[in-house]
């Protein structure tokens, strides 16, 4: 497990997730990164009233679940921003707030960054399944 101050400092990472396809396969990358976004969905709900409710130990479990699929999935500065609310969350901090309200943006950039990661997965897929 990498620490946030190791990962790559861009907002996302294509060689993380091409290293996903190629040990796992392009078809079951493409399973996770749907099951990332029906998580997504669901959660966006749930983030709008834990940040209404000021509930920060709830925000840090939502934090801590984003958090190991945002860094298998490339995405880093979703995976930084759960780290420190995972951390901020528990202590009952309140940057927990400003960090809540970055998550989001940074779940709905990923979601938004992974639809087109998707789409050329599964371009390749078509192609490597057109040359076999």
């Amino acid at each position: 497990i990498e620490l946030p101050q190791q990962r790559s400092a861009a907002e996302h990472d294509e060689i993380v997730l091409s290293e996903l396809a190629l040990s796992v396969g392009a078809e079951t990358a493409i399973e996770l990164i749907d099951t990332f976004f029906t998580v997504a969905d669901e959660m966006q709900p749930e983030l709008a009233s834990v940040l209404a409710a000021g509930n920060w130990q709830r925000a840090a479990e939502h934090a801590h679940m984003l958090k190991s699929a945002a860094g298998s999935l490339g995405l880093n500065s979703l995976y930084r921003t759960a780290s420190a609310l995972e951390e901020v969350g528990l202590a009952g901090d309140p940057e927990a707030e400003d960090l809540l309200f970055q998550l989001r943006q940074q779940l709905l950039d990923g979601v938004t960054w992974l639809r087109r990661q998707r789409e050329a997965l599964m371009q390749g897929q078509m192609t490597a399944d057109s040359n076999a």
